[in-house]
Formats: structure tokens, sequence, C-alpha cells
């Protein structure tokens, strides 16, 4: 009986200082078949000593069982500084993205390819409607006025949100001709020419795809205007919601 005592209290020492969970694992079993042997040892042969025995294991059982209802609540505190940093954290990107500067660089930046092309085709008009003609498009003058003014009136309506769902779907439309008119990779046989067709249709239809977001944000809010624009920025950036301001 006593050998049982002393491998129970080695194996207490085990558990606290054993860094490896698979040795503390396997003294965990090897703990309980001997607990469970001494529990039934001093049922069938109760002695002096046995019982004693059994009441150190009974008790050992007990505070094992409280400590382990109080482990839940050190690791809620242990936990609650990253929580907390997490938090400020998150509050603090929220102000970000709900600033009225950021959206007005995300529409800059986004309508970017075409009120640059459209800057480009009349700072360089011949070259526009040289690549007109190389398209076929004819007359050539009459696209390339064209292709400038819905360039640059989509771009001006989406940056200053004035109708940015007709400035957004006119340069939805136009890219989706571009990809038809001008890249049709499916038509093109010769490479590297095919695979570079390709892949600008791709980022046309990427384009496409953020022209579209532009029109679904702008349809679902109204556009705040004087000082409520910075009121609701001010009661976005303390609560939940989250404003579209890319509309």
């Amino acid at each position: 009986m006593r050998r049982f005592a002393v491998a129970t209290e080695t194996h207490d020492g085990a558990m606290t200082t054993d860094p490896q969970p698979a040795r503390t694992e396997r003294c965990t079993i090897l703990s309980f078949l001997i607990d469970s042997l001494a529990l039934y040892a001093a049922a069938q042969y109760p002695t002096a000593e046995s019982v004693e025995l059994a009441s150190l294991i009974r008790t050992r059982h007990a505070q094992q069982a409280t400590d382990r209802n109080r482990q839940p609540a050190v690791k809620r505190c242990s936990h609650r500084a990253p929580a907390l940093w997490r938090s400020s954290m998150n509050n603090e990107m929220k102000r970000f993205l709900h600033h009225p500067a950021l959206a007005l660089l995300a529409r800059v930046a986004l309508t970017f390819p075409f009120w640059g092309s459209g800057v480009t085709k009349i700072l360089y008009f011949d070259s526009a409607i040289a690549e007109m003609t190389q398209f076929d498009l004819r007359p050539a003058i009459v696209f390339s006025v064209a292709t400038i003014a819905v360039q640059l009136l989509g771009s001006i309506l989406i940056i200053a949100t004035r109708l940015a769902w007709l400035g957004a779907g006119a340069l939805a439309v136009f890219t989706g001709l571009t990809v038809i008119l001008v890249h049709h990779f499916w038509s093109l046989t010769e490479e590297p020419f095919r695979t570079i067709a390709f892949h600008t249709a791709t980022e046309h239809v990427g384009i496409i795809g953020g022209l579209i977001a532009i029109s679904i944000l702008g349809a679902r809010r109204p556009r705040p205007s004087g000082i409520r624009t910075e009121a609701r920025y001010q009661a976005a950036s303390t609560t939940d919601e989250t404003p579209c301001t890319l509309h």
C-alpha cells in the first residue's frame, strides 16, 4: 500500500512539471489505475492504512476538481489583454475605413484607368485617332471623342458622388465593349498576343465588378451633404454601423 502512495505523489509532481503532453497523458492513465486499485483494496480489505490512503486519494481528487473549475476563469483573465488590444485595433481600423478622405482616394484610384486614359487622349489626340483606326473603329474622330467623353464624365460622376450609379454604369458598359471589340482573345491564334489579350480582358472584368459594387453602394444610401458628412463620420467611428462611402 505504501508503494501506491509514493507513486501517486510522484505522479502529482510529474503532472505539474512534465512539459510533454504524451507523457503527461500516460501518467494520468497510470495514476487513475493506481488510485482505482488503492480504493478497491481499501474497500475489500479495510485496514487503518488502506482507509487513510483512500481518504487521501479522495481529498486529492476533490482538490483537482476544484482546480479544474477555477482554470477557465484564469484563462479568461489571461486573454483579457489580447482581447482589449484586438478591440482597440478594430476601433482604429473602423475610424480609418470610415474616413471621408479614404473614400475619396478609393474613388480616384478606381477611376484612374478611365480619367487617365481620357486626359492622355486629349493631350495626344492624334495618337487616339490612330488607336481607333488600328482597331477599325470608324469614323475614328467620332469614336475618339465619344471615348474621351465617356471616360471623363463617368469618372467625374463617381468621384463627385453625383449620380455615381450612372457614371459607373456608363464606364462598365464601355469596359465591356472594349473586351468585345478590342481584346477579343477568343478570335486570336498567334502568341503571345492571345495571352496578353486574355489577361487584359480578365482585368477588365475585375474593373466591371468594382463599378457594379459602386452602383450597389450608391443605391443603398443617400449621399450626405454639408455638415451631415462630418457628423456621419463621427457617428460611424463610434458605432458598428458601416456607411457606404464609395457611392
